[in-house]
């Protein structure tokens, strides 16, 4: 590995993928059975999961959103170019 002008470690990406690559396969390997229980309530618990998130989200863009229609105009500042008024 090389080191950048930081002097911190610099990881490719393609050995991150790699390391990904080769966990998956550790984990797809396993002939082990998963005798695991699901819960039947827990599909009415995604359900209202996913409805919280996307009334969140909603709500969030809808105060975005008239947050920048209600801004007033920028005032111009001494960057900007000078109005042709003199």
């Amino acid at each position: 590995m090389c080191c950048n002008a930081n002097g911190r470690m610099k990881i490719s990406s393609s050995k991150t993928v790699d390391v990904a690559v080769y966990a998956a396969l550790l984990l797809l390997a396993n002939p082990a059975v998963a005798l695991a229980y699901i819960d039947p309530g827990y599909g009415p618990l995604l359900w209202q999961a996913a409805v919280a998130a996307g009334l969140g989200l909603a709500y969030k863009l809808y105060r975005f959103f008239s947050r920048l229609r209600s801004r007033p105009p920028a005032e111009r500042t001494d960057d900007s170019p000078a109005s042709t008024t003199e």
